[in-house]
């Protein structure tokens, strides 16, 4: 993210003695866990998924401080794992971020709840996981937790 944001301030004319500055401060908010809403049933969802037995596993297109900021949402205890992109070196809907998450798991056994029908859903079906849509208009889902009911 910083190159993109250090072309961005570049572009726009930004003083560069301050681009180095802005793209620092830019990181900081982005990566400021309060600045995050959580859905309300993302945890009851999240706790479901503990009950049943089954792994809660996050697959995210995201920065490195993500597992931090999952840690300071009050996600820990219902999250298994978080895979972001810029730690594993693969964005969804690549196949490889899909196995760096699955490790041993059989992909038939797992499923992927998601709201990005290309990076969520069609990657995860082009490697064997059923993808779910929730959260987007083309979904039967609208909420997480009826999604996470349905796969369980």
């Amino acid at each position: 993210m910083n190159p993109l944001f250090h072309a961005a301030y570049s572009a726009a004319g930004i003083e560069v003695s301050l681009v180095p500055e802005l793209v620092r401060r830019v990181r900081e908010l982005y990566c400021d866990s309060s600045r995050f809403l959580l859905y309300e049933d993302t945890v009851p969802a999240l706790e479901l998924v503990r009950r049943s037995g089954a792994r809660a596993v996050i697959l995210s297109n995201h920065v490195p401080e993500l597992p931090r900021i999952i840690q300071q949402l009050g996600l820990g205890a219902v999250v298994d794992e978080v895979f972001t992109s810029a730690v594993i070196g693969f964005e969804k809907p690549n196949r490889e971020a899909f196995l760096k998450a699955l490790g041993s798991i059989p992909a038939a056994s797992s499923c992927m709840i998601g709201d990005n029908p290309v990076a969520d859903v069609a990657g995860a079906t082009a490697v064997g996981v059923r993808g779910v849509l929730v959260r987007h208009r083309d979904s039967a889902f609208r909420d997480l937790l009826s999604a996470v009911a349905a796969a369980l």
